[in-house]
């Protein structure tokens, strides 16, 4: 387990999650896996006593789409669609993804992270941008703003070399600013589908992600003033995990 310490060490070393110069909030409650999570504690000033742990709110899953839930339109038969017109959304070009200035250098080998419900507050934007990451490269992400991010059954696997490190708790909440970076997001909507978002189609819209039921995100980084975790643990791993 020493190891797996060692190899968690490496990441905040690497600027895996890159943390800008004001201290974490003396009271978030997630201690030094805050470090690892990459969140921005612009406000070392202490917030307003977080709600005791209760069951979270939901959001939602569903069949498995690519990218955003969008039916093909089927063709009229008094009209031939033209040769030049693309009817696959799949075929579509991606979004184009523009640079991101305000984001911080990111993890190229992101954790996973998980959750039973997840609840935007305030949400001001999703797009989908270009960020750099620590080994040089760069690459395309989810952005998602918003004043609050909620989710409920929080999970997060952090892997490292030879182990890594398990976070739980019943709800991780952060707010203030909340920028999330995301690879993708894999869910499960209200209606039972199962929905893959991705950096290759078009953004989601805010309906989309507030129909999530549960949630899974790797996690390139994110940025928030605060955040907290109820009823958290969190232990090592040796191996796969």
């Amino acid at each position: 387990r020493s190891g797996v310490a060692a190899a968690a060490a490496g990441l905040v070393l690497a600027g895996v999650f890159a943390v800008p110069a004001p201290a974490l909030a003396a009271d978030c409650a997630l201690g030094d896996l805050g470090v690892w999570l990459g969140v921005c504690s612009r406000d070392p000033a202490p917030s307003p006593t977080p709600q005791p742990s209760e069951p979270g709110g939901s959001l939602l899953p569903g069949d498995l789409l690519p990218g955003i839930l969008t039916p093909d339109a089927p063709s009229s038969p008094d009209a031939p669609s033209s040769p030049d017109a693309p009817t696959d959304p799949a075929a579509s070009p991606a979004p184009t993804a523009e640079p991101d200035p305000g984001a911080p250098v990111l993890t190229a080998d992101p954790p996973v992270l998980s959750g039973t419900g997840l609840r935007l507050e305030g949400l001001s934007g999703i797009a989908i941008v270009e960020v750099a990451h620590a080994d040089g490269s760069t690459g395309r992400a989810l952005r998602i703003s918003a004043d609050t991010v909620v989710v409920d059954g929080f999970a997060l696997d952090v892997p490292g070399d030879g182990g890594g490190l398990d976070n739980h708790s019943t709800r991780m909440t952060a707010s203030g600013h909340v920028v999330v970076y995301a690879d993708s997001i894999t869910g499960i909507l209200r209606s039972n589908a199962e929905i893959v978002i991705d950096t290759l189609s078009a953004p989601p819209s805010p309906e989309t992600l507030s129909e999530l039921t549960s949630i899974h995100i790797p996690l390139v980084g994110m940025i928030a003033d605060r955040v907290v975790h109820t009823q958290s643990h969190q232990q090592t791993y040796d191996g796969a995990g």
